[in-house]
């Protein structure tokens, strides 16, 4: 995956572990370019709603996007199993967080 995102030029780094100030561990960022932070998942089961209030919620003690890059959570299998990971959906849409399943889907998007 990185070495797609390689490709388009935009990739800033992978792998990323963020601390706070007191040497805690904020979360990590799989995928950082100059304008997204991706996060990949096998599945929707593997979605963290706490990683995901980092990534959105700027009164969150552990937030960590301060350059409000786009959110984009790259999940290989997004068979919708369960209420709550309709729910989990829906929230991710109405926090405008695209969920991609392809790679070409996710060049397409960084590309722009």
């Amino acid at each position: 995956m990185a070495e797609t995102i390689r490709e388009t030029g935009r990739l800033e780094g992978t792998g990323i572990e963020l601390k706070l100030q007191n040497k805690l561990k904020a979360g990590d960022i799989d995928i950082l370019t100059e304008s997204h932070i991706i996060e990949v998942k096998k599945s929707l089961s593997a979605l963290d709603e706490k990683q995901l209030d980092k990534l959105i919620n700027p009164s969150n003690k552990n937030y960590f996007n301060y350059d409000n890059r786009e959110v984009i959570y790259y999940i290989e299998d997004v068979t919708v199993k369960n209420k709550t990971q309709s729910d989990l959906v829906e929230k991710l849409k109405d926090q405008n967080i695209k969920l991609i399943s392809s790679l070409e889907e996710l060049k397409e998007v960084i590309s722009k």
